[in-house]
């Protein structure tokens, strides 16, 4: 099949090395392997390598002379311009998007349009209602009511407006967790329209026989014979830093050899090394800072229990992608019972579950893997055994398996597509 992928995300490069930019790169990947030609259209290409991505790449450039300000006053404009500029920038942007598909489209057909859901952007169902060709639209997270809480947004109307149409004019959705399907849901769409198909790993990358090369120095001085807790992502709080770095101090008495490794770099950064200053286990407690996602599965290598110790957070609606590396890396595993990881995660069959926010259960899962090397092997075989079913090759068989049903019944009428 001819898919035309799009991410008209300015924020997430797609050969950068953020989670987005390595879901897309993945699925892309996956896509190829199994014979489908690609041509991948984003906002941002990034300073990755190219030739990594076996797709056409378009790099789509913002039209001239956007402005949103105009007709307003000098107060008005020195206190929403610079913002409102940059949306319409991105809405013209999606728009220039959707005319180049569109273009393409008519020289060489594509089956499908498959779009990484943005803010801005409705240029993935707009293309695909004039070509006559289905439209998927990938829904990561809630990102409207995420920039009125956590962000600056500007063009209100316009992003309820898009999401409105966007989510509308679907032929199917595809979301990550049960969490983001009921925010998809509340836009009134039916149900039969979406399907929740979980973030992947590419399963045979993580086939690393040692942790030597690049993982030895990015570890520092961490021991080649410390039993190690690890943690890998953004150093943000609603990842459970300060519950993990509580639960390690409880037990680095008991457990003289055990160090803690974390991999990963955000605004906690400066939080953990006084933690670790004030504690005494700065010798103890090894910060990577950003890694290359190449670098990741030899650093898992070097961790025996790994940590996704996320705190109570209402509307959990995450699909973290360090779960499913977690899983394809054969390790025992700790997470919170929260959200889409309880579903993931089998208490004491490929890991063991405990109360988010809980440095206690924490502190009794982690003490009881540290004492018992016989129940990390069994709990890592188990995790990797379950890390098939989240393999990106299944995940781009399920997506062109929905897109061959949607071709198949044809374009649906306006009224069927619709809300319900």
């Amino acid at each position: 099949m001819r898919i035309a992928y799009l991410s008209a995300d300015y924020g997430i490069p797609v050969l950068g090395g953020k989670g987005g930019s390595v879901h897309i790169q993945s699925l892309v990947r996956a896509f190829a392997r199994a014979g489908h030609d690609v041509a991948l259209y984003c906002s941002r290409l990034g300073d990755g390598d190219v030739g990594s991505i076996p797709a056409r790449l378009i790099e789509v450039a913002k039209p001239a002379e956007v402005s949103g300000t105009r007709g307003t006053s000098e107060r008005e404009i020195s206190q929403v311009s610079e913002r409102l500029s940059k949306e319409r920038g991105w809405m013209a942007r999606a728009a220039a998007m959707e005319l180049h598909v569109l273009a393409d489209h008519a020289r060489q057909p594509f089956d499908f349009i498959y779009e990484r859901y943005s803010l801005w952007s409705r240029a993935g169902v707009r293309a695909a209602a004039q070509a006559g060709i289905p439209c998927i639209t990938e829904v990561n997270a809630p990102l409207r009511e995420e920039a009125k809480t956590y962000r600056e947004l500007a063009a209100t109307a316009e992003a309820a407006e898009i999401e409105r149409e966007v989510f509308g004019l679907s032929h199917t959705v595809v979301a990550v967790s049960d969490g983001v399907a009921e925010y998809v849901r509340a836009n009134g769409i039916l149900r039969s329209r979406i399907h929740v198909i979980p973030n992947g790993v590419d399963v045979s990358s993580f086939d690393v026989q040692s942790p030597a090369g690049a993982a030895a120095h990015l570890c520092g001085s961490l021991p080649s014979d410390a039993v190690t807790i690890g943690f890998v992502g953004g150093l943000k709080p609603w990842h459970g830093i300060q519950e993990l770095l509580r639960a390690f101090r409880g037990l680095a008495e008991r457990h003289r050899s055990c160090h803690l490794l974390i991999v990963g770099d955000g605004p906690m950064r400066a939080w953990i090394d006084g933690f670790a200053d004030g504690t005494g286990l700065a010798d103890r407690i090894h910060v990577t800072g950003w890694v290359s996602h190449d670098d990741l599965p030899a650093l898992l290598k070097r961790i025996d229990v790994a940590t996704a110790p996320y705190p109570k957070i209402d509307d959990f609606y995450f699909s973290p992608l360090k779960l499913f590396e977690y899983l394809a890396a054969g390790r025992a595993i700790v997470a919170s019972r929260i959200g889409q990881i309880d579903g993931i995660i089998r208490d004491g069959g490929n890991g063991l579950l405990v109360e988010p926010g809980s440095v206690e259960e924490l502190t009794g899962a982690l003490d009881r893997l540290l004492a018992d090397a016989g129940m990390r092997h069994e709990l890592g075989a188990a995790a990797r055994k379950s890390a098939q079913a989240y393999d990106w090759s299944e995940i781009a068989q399920r997506i062109t398996g929905i897109a061959s049903q949607a071709r198949g019944r044809g374009a649906l009428a306006r009224d069927e597509l619709g809300c319900g």
